[in-house]
């Protein structure tokens, strides 16, 4: 009897070359309101090790970004705009005592 090669589920970290896969899937999930390349861009370059995907049997079916903020700033009443910077994380700070979830997006 022939072994059948399971479909796998992984997470790892976001790249820069995910990007035009990210931005196609963000459009997808979001048509309204979704992440442009020079977003995700930002957030890769500024908290990679926040920024992730998901990939089921070779491709990209989900994404997850997060950034870390004082809780001077996260416990103070903000809209999405203004804590994560436009969508691109410049408000990152290592020092920060929160990791604020920012955004998932999950392929159906």
């Amino acid at each position: 009897m022939a072994k059948l090669d399971k479909e796998k589920l992984t997470v790892r970290q976001a790249s820069h070359q995910d990007i035009p896969v990210l931005v196609e899937l963000n459009q997808k999930i979001y048509p309204h309101d979704f992440y442009t390349a020079d977003m995700l861009r930002g957030q890769i370059s500024v908290f990679p090790e926040g920024q992730f995907v998901a990939v089921y049997d070779g491709k990209i079916v989900g994404h997850c970004a997060t950034f870390i903020i004082g809780g001077d700033i996260a416990l103070k009443p903000h809209t999405w705009l203004q804590i994560t910077g436009g969508g691109f994380a410049s408000r990152h700070d290592l020092e920060g005592d929160y990791l604020y979830g920012m955004e998932v997006c999950i392929d159906s």
